[in-house]
């Protein structure tokens, strides 16, 4: 029989994991770069298209955020970043940056 401790030590790291996972899966799927944009990275970047900003916001609505969240952060990234692209190519090179970019758009919609 294994004891409560055992149990809630068990429960946690399953918990833990899986928050993990959900977390790389999500931040993969908002910010991938698709094979089309790794072979546009050595051209000049020109601003975000609104296919960028299309998939961006519906990406962001994916992972559980409401519509005005979403479009509020979408406005903050683009007047951090000159396209997609950069801050693609951001969050590939200098993740920690990135993560600071993404905590300082989120701050400024709340």
């Amino acid at each position: 029989m294994i004891s409560n401790k055992n149990s809630n030590i068990i429960i946690f790291l399953i918990s833990s994991v899986s928050i993990f996972i959900v977390v790389i899966i999500s931040s993969n799927f908002l910010f991938s770069i698709d094979s089309s944009e790794k072979q546009e990275l050595d051209q000049p970047f020109s601003g975000w298209s609104q296919i960028d900003r299309n998939n961006w916001f519906s990406d962001c609505l994916s992972i559980g955020r409401d519509e005005e969240t979403c479009n509020c952060m979408l406005d903050q990234l683009e007047n951090m970043y000159d396209s997609k692209k950069k801050m693609n190519l951001e969050m590939k090179e200098d993740p920690v940056k990135f993560s600071q970019s993404m905590i300082s758009a989120k701050t400024g919609c709340n």
